[in-house]
């Protein structure tokens, strides 16, 4: 800061000597004033006398030795060379020199340099225009902003002006590339898939790992419990098999997209299938099932992957002595006595 003299006829040294006391100046208490004041210069906080401010240049003592500095740097041929003939900017200039553009820009004022437009660069518009509709963030030109509708080239065709537009609704429809002939959406047809929801959720569900690990978490969530025939079967298979088949009711393992009912935990690839009376019939098969779902189809599905399927009928339960000899048959163990 700047050092007072002895007889300085500023507002603080005047306090301090106590010749500006009193509660008539609002400014002031105990002769010291109340009011700070700092350096003009944009990005300095240095604070500064009221004389300064008054009578000066409104700046510390910092920036006024930068200023002397620059003036020496800054003379009118040196702008006119590096920002006419070299066609530089007010910031390039101030880079290179070290101080801001707006001190550039000052000097360029004092000296009668007309100062460029910074949003034009080689005749061009530097300044980005949007299009003036809701929900649109599309760039438009500067002569459409200017002089025509402020709209970009897809906002304008809505209403009377376009021919596939009605009431801003387009008359053109979109369907599934699937050939479903189901109706689509035109930004699902333009930037989407290109399918139908019921295409789209089916062409995923044909990924093999998506569709497992999809079924394991449903079932775990679900937390399924063996039915009664179910029940039955487990029973009879850990009397005459201990150990060797595990119930799969919670989907811990799936087969080609199929949750086997009863599966050899013994190195074995061998499957047994409950079929219910109902839930497997043809007439209900026919109508919500598919051909995997019947008795030859279950077969022949596993059957590619090298496994062999025994399936069990609800009926069959009826006569054990029956069909333990088929599980004793299917398993490869000897036929048990009557």
């Amino acid at each position: 800061m700047k050092k007072h003299k002895k007889n300085c006829k500023c507002c603080v040294c005047r306090g301090k000597r106590g010749e500006y006391k009193g509660r008539n100046n609002p400014n002031f208490k105990s002769g010291i004033t109340l009011k700070k004041h700092y350096c003009n210069v944009p990005g300095c906080k240095n604070k500064i006398c009221i004389s300064n401010v008054r009578n000066g240049s409104g700046k510390c003592e910092e920036c006024s030795k930068k200023e002397n500095k620059l003036s020496k740097i800054l003379t009118k041929d040196f702008l006119i060379q590096e920002y006419i003939k070299n066609n530089k900017s007010s910031l390039e200039i101030g880079n290179e020199i070290g101080c801001n553009k707006v001190t550039v820009r000052r000097y360029l004022k004092k000296y009668g340099i007309k100062i460029k437009n910074g949003n034009f660069k080689d005749g061009r518009t530097l300044k980005k225009y949007y299009c003036i509709e809701p929900n649109c963030h599309n760039e438009i030109s500067y002569s459409a902003w200017l002089y025509g509708t402020k709209k970009c080239k897809f906002c304008v065709k809505k209403g009377k002006l376009a021919g596939n537009y009605k009431d801003g609704r387009t008359l053109k429809k979109y369907y599934c590339i699937e050939g479903c002939g189901r109706e689509i959406h035109y930004d699902t047809w333009r930037k989407g898939s290109g399918r139908c929801m019921h295409c789209s959720t089916r062409n995923t569900w044909k990924n093999k790992k998506f569709k497992e690990r999809n079924i394991k978490a449903i079932l775990k969530g679900l937390q399924l419990k063996p039915n009664k025939p179910e029940k039955k079967l487990r029973k009879l298979l850990n009397t005459l098999f201990p150990n060797e088949y595990e119930i799969n009711t919670n989907g811990n393992t799936i087969i080609n997209g199929k949750i086997p009912d009863f599966v050899n935990v013994n190195g074995q690839k061998k499957i047994i299938e409950m079929y219910g009376d109902y839930w497997h019939s043809d007439k209900h098969i026919k109508k919500n099932g598919c051909y995997e779902d019947t008795e030859k189809g279950r077969i022949k599905h596993f059957k590619k992957l090298g496994y062999s399927t025994l399936i069990v009928w609800e009926h069959e339960l009826k006569d054990i002595d029956k069909l333990t000899n088929r599980l004793m048959e299917f398993n490869g163990d000897k036929l048990c006595k009557k």
